[in-house]
């Protein structure tokens, strides 16, 4: 099983800085791996999908995860200052403006205005 790391809440699939359209486009109809569960960014209620997510990550081990490294240090979107303490599988968090500001400059918004402020992880 193949599971997605992190989204923007609030993004439909369609927008470019979307990480599942990322992942579809580039990788997942190019390789065709089989099932792959990906992160509904637009759900009605993140937390619910979060734990959607959470639940069927809990059923499998794990092998391997391939992870972003940021500019500022996040791995996977666990942006400083991150929480290490949870037991949560995916937890909604909070993007701080530096954050929302990198994703600006990288040309995938066109101000911070039009980022979400918070994504699933």
């Amino acid at each position: 099983m193949k599971f997605q790391l992190d989204e923007y809440i609030g993004l439909p699939e369609d927008h470019p800085a979307s990480f599942r359209h990322f992942l579809q486009e580039r990788l997942i109809e190019k390789v065709h791996q089989g099932q792959v569960y990906l992160i509904n960014g637009d759900a009605p209620d993140p937390q619910a999908e979060c734990q959607r997510l959470g639940q069927l990550v809990s059923t499998v081990e794990i092998d391997v995860a391939f992870v972003e490294i940021g500019e500022n240090g996040h791995l996977a979107f666990n942006d400083p200052p991150a929480d290490f303490i949870t037991n949560d599988s995916y937890i909604v968090v909070e993007l701080d403006e530096r954050c929302r500001r990198q994703q600006v400059e990288e040309g995938w918004f066109g101000s911070i205005d039009e980022v979400p402020k918070g994504r699933s992880r």
